[in-house]
């Protein structure tokens, strides 16, 4: 297998198997900061989902989120791979690989957690909440409307993805 190809191949495998383990925290991140209740602690509020809608309630609109983090993985990976190929091999370089590919999936992550929020607070199909937002915005609505917080998430990603780089050996 190629290098490009591993990269993929790692990068899908991440990308499902932490969406797959982090959905139903971030399912109950999403409800208690929708419901904004004081003194709500988090396992009261995984109990009331599950009293609710069952265990569904946990992997509501997971399939945005495993497109995600699927495709943001991947992106990471072989953009990183590619980027630091082409730089020299010291830390400075690995930082900068690592900051580009945050930036990379930033462009991905904005778009795809906006969307995810609304599906697991509305419970419609990602395409239904598509095409609502496009007849009451229109095109430039959706992409203005998607592209919220792209600067905070282009910091975060790109800082993310680097500071691994700071702790260990980033060498090839």
């Amino acid at each position: 297998m190629s290098s490009i190809t591993d990269e993929l191949i790692a990068g899908t495998a991440a990308g499902f198997a932490s969406t797959i383990l982090g959905a139903p925290l971030d399912a109950v991140k999403v409800r208690m900061q929708h419901l904004q209740q004081p003194g709500l602690t988090t396992w009261a509020c995984a109990l009331a989902m599950l009293r609710e809608s069952g265990v569904p309630a946990f992997f509501r609109g997971v399939g945005v989120p495993l497109l995600n983090s699927v495709l943001m993985n991947t992106v990471m990976f072989v953009v990183f791979e590619e980027v630091r190929s082409a730089l020299p091999d010291t830390t400075g370089g690995a930082l900068a690989a690592g900051a580009v590919s945050g930036l990379a999936q930033s462009l991905l992550s904005t778009p795809m957690d906006l969307l995810k929020i609304q599906v697991q607070l509305r419970g419609r199909h990602p395409l239904s909440i598509l095409r609502r937002l496009a007849a009451r915005s229109g095109a430039v609505g959706v992409a203005s409307t998607l592209s919220v917080g792209g600067s905070m998430n282009m910091l975060r990603e790109g800082v993310f993805t680097a500071s691994p780089c700071l702790r260990l050996p980033c060498s090839r």
